[in-house]
This record gives C-alpha cells, sequence and structure tokens, in this order.
C-alpha cells in the first residue's frame, strides 16, 4: 500500500478519473481489511489472555474503530476537527507512548529486583563463610569434649562409690549444661533459613533488638534458595532497618514461618520509625524519594510461586507487619 500510494498520484496528474475512482475503492478495500484484522486480531489476544498491554490495546481499538467510521460515514468530513483516521492515529500514537513508558518501567523494575536477588545470594555466600568458623570452633569444642569424656567418668565413678548423691546431680547438671552450649543452635531443617537466622540473630543481639523467630520450614522445600534467601533476607534486613531508628528498648522483630506440605506461610511483625508511604505502597528508607526494591522483590518471588506478599504499618503502635504466601509446589512459569 505505501508503494502504491507513492506510484498512483504520478498516474493521477493526468487527471485519469478511471484510476482515481480505482485508487479510493483501493483504499476502501484496504481500511476494511485493516479494520477485519484488527479486531479479530484484538478478540483471539483477549480470548487467549495475550493482550500485552492494555493501553496500546485501547488505543489500536480506537483506531479500528475509525477505519470503520470512516468507511460507514464516507461523507463525513469535519472542518475542525478533523477526520477520524487522523484523530484516531494521534490516539494511537500517544498509546504507544505511554505503551513503551510503562515497559521502561517494568523492565527497570525487573532490573532492580534482579539487581536485589543478586545482592541476596551474595549475602548468603558472605553469610555461610561467616557461619562456618562457627561451626568448626563447634566441632572442636566437641571433640574436646569427647576426649574429656573420660576424666568425667572417673569423677561420676567416685562420687557414686561414696554415696554423695547430691553432688553427683549437681556435676551432672553442670555437665549437661556445658554440653549445650557447644552445639551451635538450628532454628530450623533448611539449611539457608538456619544460615540466615544465625546471621541476623547476631546483628540483632549486636544492636539491642529483641528478635524471636519460630521457624518451621523442611529440607525438601520446593522453592530455591536463591527466592527463599531473596524472601528472608529481605523482610529480616528491612525490619532491622526499621528498628535502627528508634531507640533502644523499642526495638523488636517477631518472625514465624510455617510449612504445611507445600505452602509457606511467613509473618513478620517489627517495630518502625518514620514509613513513607507512596500511594498504595512503601518507599525506601534509604533515599525517601524512590520505591523501595526490597518490598518489590518480596512480591515478585511470591507471584512466581502463585501467592502473594502484603505489607501494612499501624501509625499508632509503629508496627510493620509483612505476610507472605506461597502456595504452589512449583514455581509458576515466568
Amino acid at each position: 500500500m505505501c508503494l502504491t500510494s507513492l506510484i498512483l498520484p504520478l498516474a493521477l496528474r493526468d487527471g485519469n478519473l478511471n484510476v482515481m475512482i480505482i485508487y479510493s475503492n483501493l483504499i476502501a478495500v484496504y481500511k476494511w481489511l485493516t479494520a477485519t484484522y484488527i479486531t479479530a486480531t484484538a478478540i483471539w489476544a483477549t480470548a487467549k489472555d495475550a493482550v500485552h498491554s492494555k493501553t496500546l490495546m485501547c488505543g489500536i481499538l480506537i483506531f479500528d474503530c475509525s477505519l470503520v467510521m470512516d468507511r460507514v460515514l464516507p461523507l463525513h468530513e469535519p472542518i475542525i476537527t478533523g477526520w477520524f483516521p487522523e484523530l484516531a492515529g494521534f490516539v494511537l500514537v500517544l498509546s504507544l507512548g505511554v505503551a513503551i513508558g510503562q515497559e521502561v518501567a517494568a523492565s527497570f523494575t525487573k532490573s532492580a529486583v534482579m539487581e536485589e536477588r543478586a545482592h541476596s545470594m551474595e549475602r548468603l555466600s558472605q553469610m555461610q563463610k561467616t557461619y562456618y568458623p562457627i561451626i568448626l570452633e563447634k566441632a572442636e569444642e566437641a571433640k574436646t569434649a569427647r576426649h574429656d569424656l573420660r576424666h568425667h567418668f572417673v569423677a561420676i565413678a567416685g562420687l557414686l562409690d561414696k554415696g554423695q548423691y547430691d553432688k553427683l546431680r549437681g556435676y551432672l547438671a553442670q555437665y549437661g549444661a556445658s554440653i549445650r552450649q557447644s552445639e551451635p543452635i538450628s532454628y530450623c531443617r533448611n539449611d539457608v533459613a538456619n544460615v540466615l537466622a544465625h546471621h541476623y540473630a547476631r546483628l540483632a543481639k549486636a544492636h539491642g533488638i529483641e528478635l524471636t523467630m519460630a521457624l518451621d520450614i523442611a529440607c525438601d522445600l520446593n522453592v530455591s534458595d536463591a527466592d527463599l534467601c531473596g524472601l528472608l533476607s529481605n523482610l529480616l534486613e528491612n525490619a532491622m532497618e526499621a528498628c535502627l531508628r528508634l531507640p533502644d528498648g523499642r526495638r523488636f522483630i517477631t518472625l514465624s514461618v510455617m510449612q504445611k506440605k507445600t505452602d509457606l506461610a511467613i509473618r513478620m511483625e517489627n517495630s518502625g520509625g518514620d514509613i513513607y508511604r507512596s500511594g498504595g505502597g512503601f518507599l525506601s528508607s534509604k533515599t525517601n524519594s524512590r520505591k523501595g526494591y526490597g518490598l518489590e522483590s518480596i512480591r515478585v518471588i511470591a507471584r512466581r510461586y502463585s501467592g502473594a506478599a502484603e505489607f501494612d504499618y499501624n501509625e499508632t503502635a509503629q508496627i510493620f507487619t509483612s505476610t507472605v504466601l506461597l502456595t504452589s509446589p512449583e514455581p509458576a512459569p515466568r
């Protein structure tokens, strides 16, 4: 059609009426075919739930209607408002610009979320490096305890021979306490969650934050280590940043994670200082002017497992509540 539009004006210089009629009919057929094609593809895309941009779809449908109206009312020739295709073409270009802007914003958000995911894995790696020497230290203490076990048996046998049962009970209680202290704390059976729990427990103790964790997570969780790390580390890191804006004595974090078959439910409450809102979301506490991508990363991970994430702040009690639910046994298609 573009080539025809370029060639036919040359032929129309002679004023051949038949050529003009043929060109006009050709344009009419082209408009009907275009309108039919746009309508059919719009119906197909809606039925298949394959609409990439609702904004662009609206612009296309408006242009589609303008082509039909131009054929239904061929003698409509407004002076001020312009022809149907011209007005609809402006709307189409405008909707295309909006759709591109939305796509760029979504791509930027996705890039920021992926960067946050990479940071989460990097933090997990650093935590594992920090946690490993502790395990070695506890293992060395266990070796020493086993080496000294012979001496403890001698002491116990001596107290039994002398009938000093009260001293024996005290000795056994003291020895049992020393054994429990030498064992590393296990928060749950999942290695990733356990490492994260140890790391943030030490940070909370160093900053005077009362951290309570109840983690019921199995080893065979159908959530990738990267996603689990992204969820828990973002939640705990955001909570600690909020707590640090409050004076000592008012800092607390309560984290509860429960697994039931393939479902995983996470609920966390923490004290918070100045929480910045933006519409239905929250802004980053590091830079008040922009959205926090830690929370957005949590939402993306939740949607990946057919779940949801909700965040709420009680300004009166100054308590921030995070709720995350993962419901699918396998990650949903991306």
